[in-house]
């Protein structure tokens, strides 16, 4: 059985934002795991995501915006000491998550919520993961679940991220531009910037960029996110 966590003292019981669905258009949401595999080298940077975090046994861990479940349960099969949620709005590809790790055994606590209003209490997870799941956001959600991250994690927390960076070759520029197409222009602006590393900085977190791999659509960036263990140096503007 898997421990549940106290509720989070915010004011989550109801949350009406918009989201982009997974590719976008429910109808896609289907395939949605074969065009990850294809189009940004899933298992390279994922499991380069994972080796970073260097879990061990006893850690709380949180995937924000898990999708169909394909990281998150890898996590569980890395390591199975291991309190492990995962969090996504939307509801249908859930399901499928929830589908699949019970295909796999994998213990994991899926809830449906908003990341800019984690459904957890304050500094209660020792690592928490976001992957391609970013640039779904507007500016002000983005800034919004930095701030949440930074709450839930316990201090000296990792938060492992991985997302669509700025291309390094005009084929991938050219490329990325279909990302940009299916999940919003505006939305997707900031992964041509340093940006969000420069908001995470600000708001108190030690960012490192670990890795970029080269994938069919794009460069995809990894950061190394920690919170300190003594307060908070500054705060996003």
């Amino acid at each position: 059985m898997i421990k549940q966590p106290p509720e989070a003292d915010v004011n989550s019981k109801h949350w009406d934002h918009k989201f982009v669905p997974a590719l976008r258009f429910r109808w896609l949401t289907p395939f949605y795991d074969k065009v990850v595999a294809l189009t940004s080298q899933e298992d390279l940077f994922k499991d380069l995501l994972l080796k970073q975090a260097n879990l061990s046994d006893g850690y709380t861990v949180l995937d924000v915006g898990c999708g169909s479940g394909t990281f998150v349960i890898r996590i569980a099969g890395h390591n199975s000491n291991l309190e492990i949620h995962a969090l996504d709005a939307d509801n249908d590809i859930l399901e499928v998550a929830q589908s699949k790790s019970y295909d796999k055994g994998a213990e994991i606590h899926f809830k449906q919520g908003y990341s800019a209003e984690l459904p957890y209490p304050d500094d209660y997870f020792d690592r928490v993961f976001c992957s391609l799941m970013f640039h779904h956001l507007d500016f002000d959600d983005k800034m919004k679940t930095l701030e949440e991250i930074y709450r839930v994690l316990k201090p000296g927390g990792e938060f492992h991220f991985a997302d669509w960076g700025k291309p390094q070759t005009p084929l991938r520029r050219a490329s990325f531009f279909l990302v940009r197409l299916f999940d919003g222009m505006e939305n997707t602006r900031d992964c041509l910037t340093d940006r969000i590393p420069n908001k995470m900085s600000h708001l108190g977190f030690t960012v490192s960029e670990t890795a970029r791999v080269a994938a069919l659509l794009g460069d995809i960036f990894l950061l190394k996110v920690q919170k300190p263990v003594i307060g908070r140096t500054s705060v996003v503007n």
